[in-house]
Protein backbone atom coordinates (compact mmCIF):
# COMPACT_ATOMS: atom_id res chain seq x y z
CA UNK A 1 0.00 0.00 0.00
CA UNK A 2 1.74 3.42 -0.95
CA UNK A 3 1.90 6.16 1.71
CA UNK A 4 0.34 9.53 1.28
CA UNK A 5 3.45 11.34 0.93
CA UNK A 6 4.00 8.93 -2.29
CA UNK A 7 0.71 9.81 -3.65
CA UNK A 8 1.53 13.82 -2.99
CA UNK A 9 5.10 13.57 -4.80
CA UNK A 10 3.27 11.85 -7.40
CA UNK A 11 0.24 14.62 -7.77
CA UNK A 12 3.20 17.62 -7.82
CA UNK A 13 5.03 16.15 -10.61
CA UNK A 14 2.18 15.87 -12.49
CA UNK A 15 1.16 19.40 -11.61
CA UNK A 16 4.49 20.50 -12.39
CA UNK A 17 5.09 18.83 -15.75
CA UNK A 18 1.24 20.00 -16.93
CA UNK A 19 2.63 23.62 -16.26
CA UNK A 20 6.29 22.99 -18.62
CA UNK A 21 3.90 21.45 -21.14
CA UNK A 22 1.41 24.11 -21.31
CA UNK A 23 4.30 26.83 -21.70
CA UNK A 24 5.80 24.65 -24.57
CA UNK A 25 2.38 24.23 -26.43
CA UNK A 26 1.75 28.16 -25.97
CA UNK A 27 5.46 29.28 -27.26
CA UNK A 28 5.90 26.50 -29.73
CA UNK A 29 4.01 28.74 -32.62
CA UNK A 30 7.11 31.22 -31.76
CA UNK A 31 9.72 28.84 -31.43
CA UNK A 32 12.35 28.08 -34.23
CA UNK A 33 15.70 27.14 -35.37
CA UNK A 34 16.92 30.31 -37.29
CA UNK A 35 21.30 29.10 -36.96
CA UNK A 36 21.96 32.84 -37.44
CA UNK A 37 25.89 33.58 -37.90
CA UNK A 38 27.09 36.87 -37.30
CA UNK A 39 31.11 37.72 -36.09
CA UNK A 40 34.03 39.97 -36.76
CA UNK A 41 37.51 39.63 -37.98
CA UNK A 42 40.28 41.99 -38.01
CA UNK A 43 43.79 42.49 -38.52
CA UNK A 44 46.23 45.24 -37.45
CA UNK A 45 49.98 46.22 -37.14
CA UNK A 46 51.31 47.56 -34.22
CA UNK A 47 51.53 51.44 -34.28
CA UNK A 48 53.48 51.88 -31.04
CA UNK A 49 54.85 51.06 -27.87
CA UNK A 50 56.25 47.88 -29.50
CA UNK A 51 59.64 46.39 -27.01
CA UNK A 52 61.46 43.45 -28.14
CA UNK A 53 60.95 40.41 -25.71
CA UNK A 54 62.96 37.15 -26.60
CA UNK A 55 64.58 38.05 -29.62
CA UNK A 56 61.01 39.15 -31.15
CA UNK A 57 59.06 42.07 -31.27
CA UNK A 58 55.33 42.73 -31.46
CA UNK A 59 54.39 42.80 -35.49
CA UNK A 60 50.73 42.15 -36.09
CA UNK A 61 47.22 40.74 -34.43
CA UNK A 62 44.65 39.33 -36.23
CA UNK A 63 41.45 38.33 -34.66
CA UNK A 64 37.94 36.45 -35.65
CA UNK A 65 34.84 35.44 -33.98
CA UNK A 66 31.69 33.70 -35.47
CA UNK A 67 28.49 33.34 -33.11
CA UNK A 68 25.86 31.38 -33.94
CA UNK A 69 22.20 32.03 -32.57
CA UNK A 70 21.44 28.24 -33.03
CA UNK A 71 17.34 28.21 -31.69
CA UNK A 72 15.02 30.98 -30.56
CA UNK A 73 12.05 31.11 -28.18
CA UNK A 74 10.71 34.58 -27.65
CA UNK A 75 12.93 36.32 -26.32
CA UNK A 76 15.53 33.30 -25.11
CA UNK A 77 18.00 32.55 -27.54
CA UNK A 78 20.77 29.48 -27.55
CA UNK A 79 24.33 30.40 -28.32
CA UNK A 80 27.21 29.82 -29.48
CA UNK A 81 31.00 31.42 -30.26
CA UNK A 82 34.65 30.37 -31.31
CA UNK A 83 37.54 32.56 -31.71
CA UNK A 84 40.62 32.78 -33.11
CA UNK A 85 43.33 35.95 -31.52
CA UNK A 86 46.99 35.25 -33.78
CA UNK A 87 49.70 37.68 -32.65
CA UNK A 88 52.62 37.59 -35.52
CA UNK A 89 56.09 38.84 -34.27
CA UNK A 90 59.01 40.20 -36.30
CA UNK A 91 62.49 39.34 -35.60
CA UNK A 92 65.95 40.27 -36.99
CA UNK A 93 66.14 37.30 -39.59
CA UNK A 94 62.14 37.66 -40.31
CA UNK A 95 59.41 39.87 -40.72
CA UNK A 96 56.51 37.44 -40.15
CA UNK A 97 56.67 34.57 -37.29
CA UNK A 98 53.48 33.25 -35.62
CA UNK A 99 54.10 33.76 -32.33
CA UNK A 100 51.12 33.06 -30.00
CA UNK A 101 47.45 31.91 -30.71
CA UNK A 102 44.46 31.97 -28.44
CA UNK A 103 41.56 29.90 -29.05
CA UNK A 104 37.85 30.90 -27.48
CA UNK A 105 34.95 28.90 -27.12
CA UNK A 106 31.72 30.17 -25.93
CA UNK A 107 28.31 28.57 -25.34
CA UNK A 108 25.82 29.86 -23.74
CA UNK A 109 22.21 32.05 -23.50
CA UNK A 110 21.01 35.63 -24.15
CA UNK A 111 17.50 36.76 -23.24
CA UNK A 112 16.58 39.99 -25.01
CA UNK A 113 14.85 42.95 -24.09
CA UNK A 114 13.88 46.32 -26.50
CA UNK A 115 17.30 47.91 -26.05
CA UNK A 116 19.21 45.50 -23.66
CA UNK A 117 19.86 42.32 -22.90
CA UNK A 118 21.47 39.44 -20.40
CA UNK A 119 23.59 36.75 -21.09
CA UNK A 120 25.07 33.70 -19.66
CA UNK A 121 28.32 31.76 -20.64
CA UNK A 122 30.50 29.07 -20.62
CA UNK A 123 33.76 30.45 -21.46
CA UNK A 124 37.05 28.47 -22.25
CA UNK A 125 40.02 30.04 -23.21
CA UNK A 126 43.53 28.33 -24.53
CA UNK A 127 46.44 29.73 -25.42
CA UNK A 128 49.61 28.49 -27.08
CA UNK A 129 53.01 29.75 -27.96
CA UNK A 130 54.18 29.15 -31.04
CA UNK A 131 57.69 30.81 -32.00
CA UNK A 132 58.86 31.39 -28.70
CA UNK A 133 59.83 28.72 -25.94
CA UNK A 134 56.53 27.70 -24.48
CA UNK A 135 55.92 28.38 -20.48
CA UNK A 136 56.65 25.79 -18.02
CA UNK A 137 53.84 23.41 -18.15
CA UNK A 138 52.76 23.88 -21.09
CA UNK A 139 49.91 25.62 -23.20
CA UNK A 140 47.30 27.84 -20.81
CA UNK A 141 43.52 26.84 -20.44
CA UNK A 142 40.87 28.69 -18.41
CA UNK A 143 37.50 28.03 -18.20
CA UNK A 144 34.92 30.41 -16.43
CA UNK A 145 30.66 30.66 -15.77
CA UNK A 146 29.98 34.32 -16.88
CA UNK A 147 26.86 36.74 -16.32
CA UNK A 148 26.34 39.90 -17.37
CA UNK A 149 23.85 42.07 -18.95
CA UNK A 150 24.31 45.21 -21.00
CA UNK A 151 22.68 47.79 -23.96
CA UNK A 152 22.34 46.31 -27.16
CA UNK A 153 24.65 48.93 -28.49
CA UNK A 154 27.59 47.73 -26.19
CA UNK A 155 28.22 44.44 -28.51
CA UNK A 156 29.42 43.85 -31.86
CA UNK A 157 26.23 41.40 -32.36
CA UNK A 158 23.96 44.88 -32.28
CA UNK A 159 26.07 47.25 -33.73
CA UNK A 160 24.85 46.67 -37.73
CA UNK A 161 21.21 47.25 -36.44
CA UNK A 162 22.26 50.13 -34.46
CA UNK A 163 24.09 51.77 -37.64
CA UNK A 164 22.40 50.62 -40.77
CA UNK A 165 18.59 51.10 -39.32
CA UNK A 166 16.84 54.76 -39.19
CA UNK A 167 15.71 54.03 -36.29
CA UNK A 168 18.50 53.72 -33.73
CA UNK A 169 20.44 57.19 -32.64
CA UNK A 170 24.06 57.06 -33.08
CA UNK A 171 25.19 60.02 -32.21
CA UNK A 172 26.13 61.24 -29.10
CA UNK A 173 24.87 58.33 -26.94
CA UNK A 174 26.67 56.04 -24.33
CA UNK A 175 25.86 52.02 -24.39
CA UNK A 176 27.59 49.74 -21.50
CA UNK A 177 28.09 46.27 -20.17
CA UNK A 178 28.77 44.64 -17.60
CA UNK A 179 29.77 41.07 -16.73
CA UNK A 180 30.91 38.70 -13.79
CA UNK A 181 32.67 35.15 -13.58
CA UNK A 182 33.65 32.41 -11.91
CA UNK A 183 36.60 30.43 -12.76
CA UNK A 184 36.71 26.39 -12.72
CA UNK A 185 39.41 25.31 -10.62
CA UNK A 186 40.82 21.70 -9.60
CA UNK A 187 42.13 18.96 -11.38
CA UNK A 188 44.49 19.85 -14.24
CA UNK A 189 42.48 19.61 -17.36
CA UNK A 190 41.31 21.23 -20.84
CA UNK A 191 37.56 22.04 -19.64
CA UNK A 192 39.04 22.69 -15.99
CA UNK A 193 42.07 25.04 -15.27
CA UNK A 194 45.92 24.77 -16.25
CA UNK A 195 48.70 27.38 -15.47
CA UNK A 196 46.79 29.48 -13.80
CA UNK A 197 44.93 30.41 -10.13
CA UNK A 198 41.85 32.81 -11.37
CA UNK A 199 39.32 32.24 -9.34
CA UNK A 200 36.74 35.31 -9.96
CA UNK A 201 36.43 37.93 -12.86
CA UNK A 202 34.98 41.31 -13.86
CA UNK A 203 34.49 42.84 -17.17
CA UNK A 204 33.16 45.64 -17.89
CA UNK A 205 33.04 47.79 -21.27
CA UNK A 206 31.77 51.81 -21.82
CA UNK A 207 30.97 52.90 -25.45
CA UNK A 208 30.43 56.30 -26.14
CA UNK A 209 28.95 56.57 -29.89
CA UNK A 210 30.01 60.36 -30.91
CA UNK A 211 28.71 60.52 -34.63
CA UNK A 212 29.17 60.47 -38.05
CA UNK A 213 31.10 62.25 -40.49
CA UNK A 214 29.73 61.40 -43.89
CA UNK A 215 29.53 58.02 -43.88
CA UNK A 216 31.75 57.35 -41.40
CA UNK A 217 30.48 56.90 -37.11
CA UNK A 218 32.88 57.36 -34.82
CA UNK A 219 33.35 55.36 -31.46
CA UNK A 220 35.16 55.59 -28.51
CA UNK A 221 35.07 52.12 -26.14
CA UNK A 222 37.07 51.62 -22.70
CA UNK A 223 36.95 48.04 -21.53
CA UNK A 224 38.06 46.72 -18.41
CA UNK A 225 38.69 43.32 -17.25
CA UNK A 226 39.87 42.39 -13.79
CA UNK A 227 40.77 38.92 -12.47
CA UNK A 228 40.85 37.88 -8.68
CA UNK A 229 43.45 35.10 -8.22
CA UNK A 230 43.34 32.52 -5.50
CA UNK A 231 45.84 34.33 -2.71
CA UNK A 232 43.79 37.41 -3.07
CA UNK A 233 46.26 39.47 -5.72
CA UNK A 234 44.54 40.46 -8.59
CA UNK A 235 45.56 41.38 -12.81
CA UNK A 236 44.02 44.00 -14.49
CA UNK A 237 43.56 44.99 -18.17
CA UNK A 238 42.45 48.76 -19.28
CA UNK A 239 42.25 49.09 -23.47
CA UNK A 240 40.91 51.86 -25.22
CA UNK A 241 39.70 51.89 -28.57
CA UNK A 242 38.40 54.21 -31.72
CA UNK A 243 36.53 53.32 -34.05
CA UNK A 244 35.19 54.23 -37.31
CA UNK A 245 32.47 52.07 -39.19
CA UNK A 246 31.47 52.84 -42.83
CA UNK A 247 27.85 52.53 -43.53
CA UNK A 248 27.73 50.70 -47.08
CA UNK A 249 25.68 53.21 -49.84
CA UNK A 250 22.83 50.34 -50.13
CA UNK A 251 22.05 51.01 -46.19
CA UNK A 252 21.17 55.16 -46.04
CA UNK A 253 17.95 54.80 -46.84
CA UNK A 254 17.25 54.86 -43.12
CA UNK A 255 14.86 52.03 -43.65
CA UNK A 256 14.51 49.57 -40.46
CA UNK A 257 16.36 46.41 -41.45
CA UNK A 258 14.51 44.09 -38.34
CA UNK A 259 11.50 42.23 -39.37
CA UNK A 260 10.17 38.20 -38.02
CA UNK A 261 10.03 36.56 -34.93
CA UNK A 262 12.75 38.86 -33.54
CA UNK A 263 11.34 42.36 -33.48
CA UNK A 264 8.29 40.81 -32.19
CA UNK A 265 10.38 39.97 -29.11
CA UNK A 266 12.30 43.34 -28.54
CA UNK A 267 15.33 40.97 -30.46
CA UNK A 268 16.21 41.43 -33.87
CA UNK A 269 16.72 39.35 -36.83
CA UNK A 270 20.26 40.37 -38.64
CA UNK A 271 19.80 40.05 -42.15
CA UNK A 272 23.10 38.48 -43.59
CA UNK A 273 23.87 41.45 -46.32
CA UNK A 274 23.87 43.79 -43.38
CA UNK A 275 27.75 44.08 -42.75
CA UNK A 276 29.91 47.02 -41.54
CA UNK A 277 33.76 48.17 -42.55
CA UNK A 278 35.40 50.14 -40.54
CA UNK A 279 38.78 51.62 -39.39
CA UNK A 280 40.35 51.07 -35.55
CA UNK A 281 43.10 51.67 -33.30
CA UNK A 282 43.56 50.19 -30.19
CA UNK A 283 45.66 51.00 -27.22
CA UNK A 284 46.31 49.10 -23.96
CA UNK A 285 46.46 51.62 -21.60
CA UNK A 286 47.72 49.34 -18.50
CA UNK A 287 48.35 45.51 -18.83
CA UNK A 288 49.30 43.36 -15.51
CA UNK A 289 48.12 40.08 -17.13
CA UNK A 290 50.70 37.47 -16.67
CA UNK A 291 49.52 35.73 -20.34
CA UNK A 292 49.71 37.27 -23.14
CA UNK A 293 50.64 40.71 -21.89
CA UNK A 294 50.04 44.05 -24.04
CA UNK A 295 50.80 46.63 -22.04
CA UNK A 296 51.68 50.18 -23.71
CA UNK A 297 51.00 48.54 -27.08
CA UNK A 298 49.05 50.20 -29.88
CA UNK A 299 47.87 49.01 -32.93
CA UNK A 300 46.27 50.16 -36.47
CA UNK A 301 44.03 48.24 -38.71
CA UNK A 302 41.09 47.25 -40.23
CA UNK A 303 37.53 45.19 -38.70
CA UNK A 304 34.79 44.11 -40.82
CA UNK A 305 31.55 42.89 -39.08
CA UNK A 306 29.25 40.59 -40.59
Amino acid sequence: MECPETHKTSLTNIIFMTICLSIVCRTQSVAELIMHTQGHASFAPYANGVKETAGLRPGYRAEFASQVDFFRNGRFVITGLVGNMTIISRSDSSIFNLDKIRYTLSPGFRYEFKTWYVKGVYYHESLYSISRAEEIGGAYWQNSIRLGAGTKGSTFLYLPEKYLSGTEPHGRAFDAQCSVGAYLHGSESIWVAKNHTYRFEMLALLRYHAGSVRNWIVSFSLNQHLRLKADNTSENKSVVTINLFRRGSNNRSGGDIRSGIGNRYGGDNRNGGDKLFGIYYVYTVYDAYAENNEDRLGALGLRVIY
